[in-house]
């Protein structure tokens, strides 16, 4: 059975660009951004409540 080269690539192009999506992504996880954001516009301080690592 012939494969086209074309559609070979597909799901290596698929999972590079999905592995690149991941890397963008900050330590945690966008949150300072949003922290920010909400300050600016609702003046509160955000606070990222953590689950203890025994639960």
């Amino acid at each position: 059975m012939h494969i086209p080269i074309r559609a070979a690539r597909l799901p290596a192009l698929a999972l590079a660009a999905s592995l690149a999506g991941c890397a963008s992504f900050s330590a945690d996880g966008g949150f300072s951004s949003m922290e920010k954001i909400a300050c600016e516009r609702i003046g509160k301080d955000a606070q990222w409540t953590r689950a203890s690592p025994n639960c």
